[in-house]
């Protein structure tokens, strides 16, 4: 376990973690890009930047954290779940998601659409990113 630990760059690219359990991190960015990640639990607290691009994620959970970007373009996702996160840029772009569960988290902007195929979200996220999934389609709604 990896408690309160504080980094204002948390470089850990192309690692491999194993049934891990991080709480209340406070880093600034989290460069977990290319990583292998497999049981693992993030708990509480803050990133301004965690960026996964490339990894593959297999029962993964991210708990009450507030995080500035999440990054998770071009992952490879089996059960994963985001809880009660708040989050403001999601990038999903050209990610693969399989059972992936975001509904109780809160994003202020979605990148990549498309990347979440494969994702469980809740009926009030659907309301909220309708407009931007409708022009990301090209849709005309009126």
């Amino acid at each position: 376990m990896l408690a309160d630990s504080f980094a204002p760059e948390f470089a850990a690219s192309r690692s491999t973690w194993r049934d891990v359990r991080v709480e209340r991190p406070r880093w600034g960015s989290a460069e977990l890009f290319d990583a292998e990640l497999r049981s693992v639990h993030l708990v509480g607290g803050k990133v301004d930047f965690l960026n996964l691009r490339g990894a593959r994620l297999t029962d993964v959970v991210i708990e009450g954290c507030t995080i500035g970007e999440l990054d998770l373009g071009g992952v490879q996702a089996l059960r994963v779940a985001l809880v009660d996160c708040r989050i403001g840029t999601l990038d999903v772009t050209r990610a693969s998601l399989s059972h992936t569960d975001l509904r109780t988290s809160d994003f202020s902007r979605i990148d990549g659409f498309e990347g979440l195929r494969g994702a469980t979200i809740d009926d009030l996220q659907l309301a909220t990113f309708a407009p931007t999934m409708a022009a990301h389609l090209g849709l005309v709604v009126g």
